[in-house]
């Protein structure tokens, strides 16, 4: 999958594993519903100039089975990949909510994931990554993806 070091995220056995991860800074996406897996990355920091505001950030939150959300206090070094491998089927969905524009104050759902900006439907042909340039990614093979706050 990677050339990278891959670590492993470590949780404790819960009867029903549920799991947020929020994703900040300048993020980039390879997110196809049916397909594992999917991929979240940052532009590394480091190859940007003036790129503080848009350092990566990952939270981590496990909900147990009482809806009891904490937050998992990992340290997420920057130079290494992270994979987060759900047991059992591939399952990547994005949540969407009909009927969706674009336009403020419509009645969208504000978690709707096409809050998130598409480049390829911005630019109106597909965009090519280049992965070497993300630090870190995170690869799941299980999510439901959604937009956490619009911004």
């Amino acid at each position: 999958m990677t050339d990278h070091i891959i670590r492993q995220i470590p949780f404790g056995p819960i009867e029903t594993p549920s799991i947020k991860v929020i994703f900040r800074g300048l993020i980039i996406s390879s997110i196809h519903p049916g397909t594992d897996p999917a991929m979240i990355g940052a532009l590394d920091p480091a190859k940007i100039k003036d790129a503080a505001c848009h350092k990566p950030i990952i939270h981590l939150y496990e909900i147990d089975t009482h809806g009891v959300t904490t937050e998992r206090k990992i340290d997420f070094p920057l130079d290494v990949d992270y994979e987060l491998t759900v047991d059992g089927e591939t399952n990547i969905q994005v949540f969407q909510r009909d009927p969706f524009t674009r336009l403020p104050d419509t009645g969208n759902d504000k978690k709707d994931f096409r809050w998130f900006v598409d480049l390829g439907d911005l630019h109106g042909f597909p965009i090519k990554i280049d992965q070497t340039k993300l630090k870190p990614r995170f690869f799941l093979n299980n999510a439901v993806f959604h937009v956490s706050d619009l911004s």
